[in-house]
This record gives structure tokens, sequence and C-alpha cells, in this order.
């Protein structure tokens, strides 16, 4: 019943990559991401759109998200900004939003965002960082991310089977 997809992933995808979603082809490394996903998944009775081959930035992001249904986010902690970005968008479109995040041994799916319902990503975030046995070092940790702004989920210890359970 999906009609349309709209993928946003600009960054290269690497050999490591396989192990963490269902794309195998050898023509894949290179590619975006999201084009990468986008050549997987295409079919005649599905529309996807992807966002392109430049750097994402908050506006982009929510152009991106205009005319959206629902929004997945599962960006990887190492680009934290553009669940930021996707939240703001979410609350300003009143869009519901889903979303999620791997770490070394466990898979989060949530906070599931209804606009006027339920508490935002960023409410949600704050109440982690709040919980933090350490909350500056937690601080310190998710403002390290942010300026990175680059996503190295497949850097990172991983147990294998995470990524695919999280989509189920």
């Amino acid at each position: 019943g999906v009609g349309r997809l709209v993928l946003a992933d600009p960054f290269p995808f690497q050999r490591a990559h396989y192990a963490l979603t269902p794309v195998r082809e050898a023509q894949a490394v290179g590619l975006s991401r999201e084009l990468a996903t986008a050549r997987l998944i295409a079919r005649p009775d599905l529309e996807v759109t992807t966002g392109g081959p430049r750097a994402y930035d908050r506006d982009q992001v929510r152009a991106l998200s205009e005319g959206c249904n629902l929004l997945i986010v599962c960006w990887d902690r190492g680009f934290f900004a553009a669940h930021h970005w996707a939240n703001e968008a979410a609350l300003d479109l009143g869009v519901p939003a889903l979303f999620s995040e791997l770490r070394a041994t466990a898979a989060f799916a949530g906070p599931l965002f209804f606009p006027g319902r339920s508490a935002c990503w960023m409410c949600y975030r704050m109440r982690v960082l709040a919980c933090e046995q350490d909350f500056d070092l937690g601080m310190a940790y998710e403002e390290h991310l942010d300026r990175k702004r680059q996503p190295n989920l497949a850097g990172r210890p991983l147990l294998p089977a995470l990524p695919l359970q999280l989509a189920a």
C-alpha cells in the first residue's frame, strides 16, 4: 500500500554496509546509500524519490518531509543533527515520526511522535541524557556527534543482527 517513498541518505555506500543493509550489488559501492537502496526496491507501483547528492541541512530535510504521511528517521547517531531537523519538520508540518537508534548491543525503535498527542524526539533525547550516570559526559558526547555530522555506523562495533531486527 505504500505508493510513494522518499529516501534521504546522501552518504556513500561502502562495502561495510553490506552487513547492515539488504543491498548486495557490487555496483552499489560508491553510490549514495539512498540511491543504492532506491535501486534495490524499485518497482512499477512505487514512486521512489531521493534527496540528491548534496549534503543535507535543516531546509532540505524539511522540504523532503513536506507531503509525507510518516517520517521514519533512522540516520546513524553520528548524524543526530538530522534527527533534530526531522523532529522540527514533524512538529512544524504535523507529521507523525518514528525515530530509531542502533548501539553496539541494542536497537531502539522510538519514540513514535504523534503531533499534539505525544512527546517529540527532542523531549525524548533530553530525558535520555538526564538519566545518564554522568550527564556532562553524555552531553559532551552528544555535542561531539553533532559537530561531526558524519554517520559511521559501519565503523562502530555492532551486533550483526541488530539492523535487521530493528527493521523488522
